[in-house]
Order: C-alpha cells, then structure tokens, then sequence
C-alpha cells in the first residue's frame, strides 16, 4: 500500500508491508519524504548494477574453467579435477548470492519468515567452523578464533543468524 501526503509544504510518501514472524502478522509503515525517492532509485539502481556483478564473476570463472576442461585434450588427472572442483565451488557461490537475491525479495515483499528458537550460541560456533573446514578446506590451523564461544542460550532465528556470520566472514576473507 503507497500514498502521498503532504504536511506544509513538504510530500511524503507512505507505504507499508507487512511480515510474519512465529505465524503473527506484523504491519511495518515506511514514511520518506518525496525528495528522498530520487536517492533511493539511484541506490537501486547501484543495488542492482552491483547484483550483476557479483552474478557474472562466478558465472564467467566456472565458465572458463568448463572451456578448458571441454577444448584442452592433454590435461592430468589433476588438474582436471582442480579445475571440476573450481567450477564447483563457483557454481556453489553462484547459488548462494542468487538465494541471497531471493531473501532480499522475500523481504522487500513482507514474506520473510523469522523462525525463533532457542539454542546455544556455542553450537552456531561450532556449526560455523563446520561449514568453514568442509566447504572452504580451511581448519583450525588456517583460522584463528578470537572469541571462545561459552554455554549462553539466545533466542533467535538460527539459520538467518548463520547465514549473517557467514556473510561477514565471507566478507573479511574477499576484503
């Protein structure tokens, strides 16, 4: 739902969604001054030049490793399968960033699902490291863990939580 509104002599623009979280549904109402739209387009805009980009580096990356596998006759058994497992794990962060695309429209369209539970921050630790020695081949050799994680029950959406970390410790190895 939008609609203009104007008090004085300044426009706004007021719109709302809505979301759901532990099966209640929740109104959220965004207020913004007509002004502000412009920026927010731009945003956008750079939002969705930047999704572009991320898109097309693992596409083009598996693709030239696909090239090399399908048109290069004398390679060895190993680098055919450093080359597979390349396109593999290009494939795999392709897949990621479009389901991180799918949860930004989930939420832009008041469909996210927040799923609360308890549990033990030391199991989310755990399950970080997990997937960091298994999908990513470090250990705990390669990562130094400054925090030691401690018994303490949180209540909180436990993949999204994940799935938050994750991002900003993909984040610190790309930057």
């Amino acid at each position: 739902y939008k609609m203009e509104h104007q008090v004085d002599a300044t426009k706004f623009e007021v719109s709302s969604n809505f979301v759901t979280i532990e099966k209640k549904k929740y109104g959220i109402f965004f207020f913004r001054k007509v002004s502000q739209k412009a920026t927010e387009e731009d945003s956008r805009k750079a939002f969705v030049a930047n999704v572009a980009h991320e898109l097309r580096t693992p596409l083009t990356s598996a693709t030239t490793f696909a090239e090399i596998l399908a048109f290069k006759d004398d390679l060895t058994p190993e680098e055919v399968k450093e080359s597979s497992k390349y396109i593999y794990d290009e494939l795999k962060r392709l897949g990621s960033l479009v389901a991180d695309l799918s949860d930004i429209t989930k939420f832009d369209q008041g469909e996210m699902r927040i799923v609360r539970s308890r549990f033990n921050i030391k199991d989310l630790v755990y399950d970080i490291e997990k997937f960091y020695s298994v999908n990513k081949g470090l250990s705990k050799k390669n990562v130094k863990q400054i925090y030691k994680s401690e018994d303490k029950m949180i209540e909180a959406d436990y993949n999204r939580l994940k799935q938050v970390f994750i991002n900003i410790i993909d984040n610190a190895f790309m930057y």
